[in-house]
């Protein structure tokens, strides 16, 4: 049987929206993911929390190159205290063994948006239908259900003692967060 996919960074990436749409209503596809047939994703906007999925293999070619599904949220953007958000996401990045925390700043540098990330090799992926498929997917899930935790809880939590806002699911807020990711 032939694949529909061109990529194997398309298969895992259905994968995960498939998975995200049976659990919540807020899944939708930017237009630049349509647009780019190098890059596929989604975004996922649930109880006041943004997560953005995708994978980008433009660098990778189609056969053999590396690449990765990244995972992101923002806690809060517009977040005043720059230091303050760097020294708790320092702090954070101690204590977490999957993910990481990191501050996107402002280029005048008054302000940051602090994101968490959690990246999947493709080379796990490369091979999602093979025998080691259940294992593979539980992964993926587990890293998704990870992202959409901090997006909902923790975000509440840091938006409040920031001073920062929580993202929305409009498509500003999208373009802001694949901006704060993708540096």
């Amino acid at each position: 049987m032939v694949s529909p996919y061109r990529h194997p960074a398309e298969q895992a990436v259905a994968f995960l929206k498939a998975l995200a749409e049976r659990h919540f209503s807020g899944v939708s596809v930017p237009d630049w993911f349509e647009l780019t047939p190098q890059m596929d994703g989604f975004a996922v906007h649930h109880d006041g929390g943004l997560v953005l999925v995708y994978a980008d293999w433009t660098s990778a070619g189609n056969n053999g190159g590396q690449w990765q599904i990244q995972m992101s949220c923002a806690l809060a953007a517009d977040v005043e205290d720059v230091g303050g958000a760097t020294a708790w996401v320092n702090a954070k990045n101690r204590n977490t063994t999957v993910g990481r925390y990191y501050c996107a700043v402002a280029q005048d540098g008054s302000r940051c948006c602090v994101v968490f990330e959690a990246d999947v090799w493709g080379g796990l992926l490369d091979n999602l239908l093979s025998q080691h498929t259940q294992p593979v997917r539980d992964l993926l899930s587990g890293y998704l259900a990870a992202c959409l935790e901090t997006a909902t809880t923790e975000s509440k939590d840091f938006a409040g003692q920031s001073g920062g806002r929580r993202l929305t699911g409009s498509l500003d807020d999208v373009v802001l967060l694949l901006t704060c990711t993708s540096g």
